[in-house]
């Protein structure tokens, strides 16, 4: 695995995959590419960390003002 990038190649494809914090209650992300590639499958994984890593600044910001999380905002992650 190119834990930088968090892919994981399995028989041939990329996946991109990402251990979520404990208080969302999921333990991991996993995603298809849907590449055999590594040169895109990287750039994929790239963006799909910042907005993962947006998405959760984001959350934490609301958790430290008494915000709840809705479903709403686990889907989007």
């Amino acid at each position: 695995m190119a834990a930088g990038f968090h892919l994981v190649n399995r028989n041939g494809r990329y996946y991109w995959r990402r251990r979520l914090p404990a208080a969302l209650g999921r333990a991991e992300v996993c995603w298809s590419l849907r590449t055999g590639d590594p040169r895109p499958a990287r750039q994929l994984a790239l963006r799909l960390s910042a907005a993962l890593d947006d998405a959760l600044h984001g959350i934490a910001r609301r958790m430290t003002t008494g915000y709840e999380l809705t479903r709403a905002d686990l889907d989007r992650i």
